[in-house]
Formats: C-alpha cells, structure tokens, sequence
C-alpha cells in the first residue's frame, strides 16, 4: 500500500486561497495543510527494488528538511538506475514544484504517467503545476482524471475548486469544496477556499462561517484570521476586522505584516501612513515595505483600487529582491482584501 505525505504549496495569485496537493512519492507517507494554496504529496512507499529505495528514502528525507534540490539529485540517481520508477519521476516532479521549475514538474509527470496512467498523485501533482502556470483548464482535467481513478479523493475535489475558482466560477468551486468537506469534515484548506468563494460571491456572512469552522480546526492561522478581517471589514465590522488583523500579527510577526502593525498602532491614522510612505517613496521609489504600508493604509479607507494597486507593486518588489516569505505575506493580504 502506497502512502503520501501531503504539503501545501501556496499558490502565487491574487484571487483564491488554494491547497493543491502535490504528491511526492516514496513509501509511507504524511499530509501537512495551507492557504491559497495547492496541495502537494510526496509518497514515501517502497519500491520493488533495494538498489533505488536508499535513494528515494534520502530524497524523501531531503524534502522534508527543504533541501529540494539535493532531492532532486537523489531522484534522479534513483532514475538511472531504475528509468521505470514512478516514484522517482512524481518525486522528482515534486521537489521542481517545490523550487518553482513547474515546467519541469509537469515534464517528469508525464513521464510517470506514461509508464503508469492510474497513478493518482501524479495527476495531482501536474495539476498543481498546471494550476502554478495559470493552465486552469488543464488543472481541471487533470483532477477529473483523479477523480475518475478514485472518485473519494478528497484533494482531487479540492484542488478542482482551487481552478475553477481561478477560472471565474466560484459557483463550481464551491460545489467542489462542498464535496471535499464531505469526504474530509477536517479539511481546513477547503474551508477556507470554500469561505474565499462565498465571499466573492458577495457572501460574507458565509465566508465568515467557513473561516470560524477553519479556526476551530486550526486556531494559530494567521491567514485565516487575514481573510475572516477581510469578510467583517466589507461588513462595516471594523472593530471585529481590527481585531482579526492584530490576531494575525500576535500570531505571525512576519516583517511582511509590519505595515498592519503601523496602521494598527492605536492611532489609527490611515491617512498619515500613506503621507509618510509617499514621502519615503519620493526619496527610494523601490521601497516595498512603503508600497505595503501604504496598500494596508488605503484598503483600512477602503480605497480598494488604491491598495490593490500598492500591495502588487510591494509584492513585485518583494519578489524582484528574493524576499519569498514577505512576497507571499504580502499574496495573503492581498487576497483578504479582494
């Protein structure tokens, strides 16, 4: 029996909270959970030969403590020994995913669904791919395929709601993720992605159901407690949208949060944050962290135009600078005020 370790990567877009599974194949294996995100599976099973096994087991060993592409060097020491191995090539798939070479992904993907067409997580992991290059429509056939091969899968259901929400179909998506938590009453991603939907939608109130239901599960998420401030703030419940944001500081410090920490500092002056930030971006025009206080400051006034505009010239910055952890700090703001 096979057995996957399931990751969530986040996804880097504007509009949805997607967990895509991305599946990493060795024997055994463990699911972790995420945001906008896509899941991500790295099976950790054994193979029928001794001589690859060491190799997928440090590859495997390697994910896990990030070192991706020493994995990738173990898999593909895997594959010339054995050039039929699945696991080898998912995998392997799954460590490019990891280091954002999705071309890749996809190539070693077909490759292992070229010598086994019924492998599920090898469909979830080019669709997660897929979905990472804004391939929408692939994603989908690729997870109706999984769904075809194991109509229980509860990521499959998922991670179609993750693109079809990204096609514009948040109808879709909802349905998806209906089915997802009928499979799975746990899964916080599709909670929050189902909440996501609800609200662009126009559905708040249901947004802020789902987001309550993802907290009871996992209470220490900061991007949970972004997108329920997003709901209440479009409310008119600033008081509760206050709250939230803080929680989400108290919680997750990150420097990419810090322009909440600034517009929330109980003087609430939205209005001088933005005539400070102008001032420093007069004298550096590639501040990101003054485009990111100035995007929080204007979405609090609800210029949401305005922030928009702000938070995707911080999150360009930010990833021009190979400021990753802040880049995506800055994809979950922006997705909470959408």
């Amino acid at each position: 029996m096979r057995h996957f370790l399931k990751f969530v990567a986040t996804i880097s877009t504007l509009s949805i909270i997607s967990c895509t599974p991305i599946f990493l194949s060795a024997k055994s294996a463990i699911a972790v959970d995420s945001i906008l995100l896509a899941s991500v599976y790295i099976d950790i099973s054994d193979t029928d030969s001794e001589k690859v096994n060491p190799y997928l087991n440090q590859g495997a060993s390697r994910v896990l403590s990030g070192d991706y592409k020493g994995a990738i060097e173990d898999f593909t020491e895997a594959l010339r020994i054995d050039p039929k191995s699945v696991t080898a090539y998912n995998n392997r798939a799954f460590a490019h995913i990891r280091l954002g070479d999705f071309k890749r992904a996809i190539e070693d993907c077909n490759q292992a669904l070229e010598i086994d067409p019924k492998d599920v997580s090898v469909y979830i992991n080019r669709g997660s791919a897929r979905t990472h290059l804004g391939d929408y429509k692939g994603a989908i056939k690729d997870y109706s395929q999984a769904l075809e091969i194991d109509p229980k899968y509860d990521s499959a259901y998922h991670n179609r709601g993750i693109a079809r929400s990204e096609l514009g179909d948040p109808k879709g998506a909802i349905e998806d993720f209906n089915q997802a938590l009928q499979i799975n009453p746990k899964y916080t991603s599709a909670y929050k992605n189902r909440g996501h939907a609800r609200a662009r939608l126009g559905d708040n109130k249901g947004a802020i159901e789902d987001y309550n239901q993802a907290l009871e599960i996992d209470s220490d998420s900061s991007e949970t407690y972004l997108l329920r401030g997003g709901s209440r703030a479009r409310l008119e419940d600033n008081k509760g949208a206050f709250e939230d944001y803080s929680q989400a500081l108290r919680i997750n410090d990150n420097s990419a949060l810090t322009s909440l920490k600034l517009v929330l500092a109980g003087q609430e002056d939205y209005r001088g944050a933005i005539a400070d930030s102008n001032k420093v971006l007069q004298i550096n025009p590639n501040d990101a962290f003054a485009y990111l206080n100035q995007g929080v400051a204007r979405a609090l006034l609800r210029d949401k135009q305005g922030a928009i505009a702000d938070l995707q010239k911080a999150a360009d910055l930010f990833q021009q600078q190979g400021r990753t952890q802040d880049y995506q700090k800055v994809i979950e703001i922006l997705t909470a005020i959408r």
